[in-house]
């Protein structure tokens, strides 16, 4: 049986900041100790995989690079009603189908989860390349204590050190 649980990475490694959700997963998944409790998944810019991949669950949380107009590396915290649809297509990327397009096609087929959590992160260079910028780098360790806050799980036994270390 699968968890109830899952945390999503959207983005393109190839394309700078646009890689920061799966960059999320990656870090995520050397903290062993939400292996069991949490499913983590990098679905890239796979946007049909997002229905599949949130069936059957209570809570899903979903990491993407968004532009809010707020400063590069900023993370912004949205309930699906308040997110709108106009996502800006960052560069030479979109998700193939809107996320939030997706999310409201799964809560007409009601599949929608109880809880969505959408962490949008807003980039400074989203490019040709395999590398975030310093601003997102620089706050990885940020990103993920927002993240485990916010699944809420009996994980304080996880040190702060190992958190901004990636584990």
């Amino acid at each position: 049986m699968r968890p109830s649980v899952a945390v999503i990475g959207l983005g393109h490694r190839l394309m700078g900041d646009e890689g920061i959700g799966p960059v999320i997963i990656d870090h995520l998944r050397r903290i062993p100790q939400l292996a069991d409790c949490v499913d983590l998944m990098d679905l890239g810019t796979s946007g049909l995989a997002i229905l599949h991949a949130i069936e059957g669950r209570q809570k899903v949380v979903i990491i993407d690079c968004a532009y809010m107009g707020l400063g590069p590396g900023q993370m912004r915290r949205f309930g699906l009603d308040e997110v709108l649809s106009t996502k800006q297509i960052a560069g030479a990327c979109d998700h193939q189908m809107d996320v939030i397009g997706l999310l409201n096609l799964a809560r007409t087929l009601g599949q929608l989860p109880d809880q969505v959590v959408i962490l949008g992160i807003e980039p400074k260079a989203v490019e040709p390349g395999p590398n975030l910028s310093e601003d997102l780098t620089g706050r990885i360790g940020y990103y993920l204590e927002v993240i485990l806050a916010e699944l809420d799980l009996p994980i304080g036994w996880i040190s702060k050190e190992k958190i901004w270390q990636g584990s």
